[in-house]
């Protein structure tokens, strides 16, 4: 390898070795605090959108508590209780054709809608229908099998198309408890008698209305639990709320509810429950589909969870793209296949058990990275458990890591494109300047070479040239001591020159005296 290759070779390497080590442990170091940055910077939106709508959770629960105990001592509600338990003990009998019109609802309209609901069970609907009184029959024929609206808006029917005295009570009272339920997006709106445990009206009309709460087909559900919690508290002013558990009427969705006792006149005349409305905290936990707007970026949401993990608002993979969702939750293989059913049924994750592992090992807020959701995404998780009238909720908060950390890999990759640029220019830079600087420096070098190689040709060399020596380096040095060696090799070449003449002048001289020695000889011959 010659010099000049040498030199540009080492002043790469010099220039180039550093500039990569000190671009990489830079781009490195850069990236490392960026990702730190942006990973707590992450923490604290996760922990304090968690803190915020716990807050708010507890808040709109204790504006419904509110509101409940407010109606349970509203003249018109104590006013109702007792005339819808006058009138519902009053009722005409019931006939076998309004039994088959109710049973052929339950079998041809909420049985189909609840196995499209639940594929892998179907509605119980003998067991449903097995403790049903007269006073159930009939009421469920005329403001349910009978109502002309369609299902899930039998509350819109005012009178039903009889002339009972709980008919005139319905027409009088439900426009009121119907608005009550509108204003504040109620699910249901429950008036029980304390004494059979009959709900005696619901705003709603699903089949638990008219049922008893003690000994009938809802009796061990929620809302028989709600009714034994109010029946428990002997205090104007208390109330109860249960936990979000499948409940039959609702077609196996989570519900809550919220009961208190009626007083009229220091004696306990009723109780008021109202059904929660899951599509009011889907609302606040969805953020209204804004999820951006404040803060949780691409991937980013806030989800709440009943104490055995049930989901009881919508994921954001859900509202943003069903099908792809739903796909995403298969691959992942984290959900049960029964809970793909039912999100695929329902196009919804509420009521879904996709975080019940989850909510077993938590004890106290929590942050988690770089653990797997339902669909198999790596996120930032923030959780805490909390608690709304004696009943334990979780709340959690996510974002993917990769959305979070998504500055500081653009920023570690900024910095590997610039540094490959910089190295780019600089190694052109050197290259350059190595190779005219080498050029420049080698030319005595080069000069020395060139004349090496004519002395080793074969057809001689020029002695009397001088090698250049103007330059105050070594190769200066080289050549100075080379002109001296060629100088003595001329001083010898002249001697030999010269010797080599005297020689052939000797031999011509013995040659003339040989022959002049042989003339005589010859001359002597011829005499004798």
């Amino acid at each position: 390898m010659k010099i000049k290759t040498k030199f540009i070779g080492g002043g790469l390497a010099l220039a180039l070795v550093p500039l990569v080590l000190s671009n990489s442990f830079t781009s490195y170091k850069a990236g490392s605090m960026a990702e730190e940055g942006l990973t707590e910077a992450t923490e604290q939106l996760l922990v304090s959108q968690r803190q915020a709508l716990a807050s708010g959770v507890i808040d709109y629960f204790e504006v419904i508590q509110g509101v409940l105990l407010t109606q349970a001592s509203n003249p018109t509600v104590v006013s109702a209780m007792g005339d819808f338990k006058s009138a519902f003990s009053q009722l005409p009998s019931v006939t076998d054709s309004m039994k088959s019109e109710v049973k052929r609802y339950f079998n041809g309209q909420f049985a189909p809608k609840f196995a499209n609901k639940n594929r892998s069970s179907t509605a119980p609907v003998p067991r449903m229908t097995s403790t049903l009184d007269d006073q159930s029959w009939y009421l469920q024929y005329q403001y349910i099998a009978n109502n002309p609206a369609e299902l899930g808006a039998k509350d819109e029917m005012m009178t039903p198309q009889d002339s009972t005295e709980y008919a005139q009570f319905h027409a009088k009272y439900h426009p009121y408890m119907r608005s009550i339920l509108q204003q504040f997006e109620l699910y249901d709106i429950f008036l029980v008698d304390p004494n059979s445990g009959d709900v005696i009206y619901s705003v709603f009309k699903e089949l638990d209305y008219t049922t008893s709460l003690k000994n009938g087909p809802y009796a061990q559900s929620g809302l028989g639990q709600a009714f034994k919690n109010a029946m428990a508290l002997n205090q104007p002013g208390q109330a109860a709320l249960t936990s979000f558990a499948s409940y039959l009427p609702s077609y196996n969705d989570p519900a809550s509810f919220i009961s208190t006792p009626v007083f009229e006149n220091g004696q306990k005349v009723g109780v008021l429950i109202f059904q929660m409305p899951l599509g009011r905290i889907n609302t606040m936990m969805t953020q209204n589909g804004q999820w951006a707007d404040v803060g949780l970026g691409k991937t980013g949401e806030a989800l709440l969870l009943g104490k055995d993990g049930t989901l009881l608002n919508e994921s954001r993979a859900i509202v943003e793209n069903t099908t792809d969702a739903i796909k995403a939750y298969a691959d992942a293989g984290i959900v049960s296949q029964a809970t793909l059913n039912r999100m695929k049924s329902n196009a919804s994750t509420v009521g879904s058990d996709m975080y019940k592992r989850l909510v077993q090992t938590v004890k106290e807020p929590q942050i988690l990275h770089y653990v797997k959701n339902p669909a198999g995404v790596e996120v930032i998780r923030a959780i805490k458990p909390f608690s709304v009238m004696g009943q334990d909720w979780y709340l959690l908060t996510e974002m993917a890591e990769s959305e979070a950390t998504a500055v500081a890999s653009n920023l570690r990759s900024g910095l590997i494109s610039f540094a490959f640029i910089l190295i780019g220019i600089v190694a052109a830079l050197v290259f350059l300047g190595v190779r005219y600087f080498a050029g420049l420096s080698l030319m005595p070098l080069m000069k020395l070479t060139s004349r090496s190689e004519e002395l080793a040709s074969s057809h001689g060399a020029d002695l009397t040239q001088k090698l250049q020596e103007d330059s105050a380096d070594e190769i200066a040095e080289a050549s100075s001591s080379l002109n001296r060696f060629f100088e003595r090799i001329r001083k010898v070449v002249a001697n030999v020159t010269e010797a080599s003449r005297e020689s052939e002048q000797a031999t011509a001289h013995l040659g003339e005296l040989s022959s002049a020695a042989m003339n005589d000889v010859a001359d002597q011959t011829e005499r004798t």
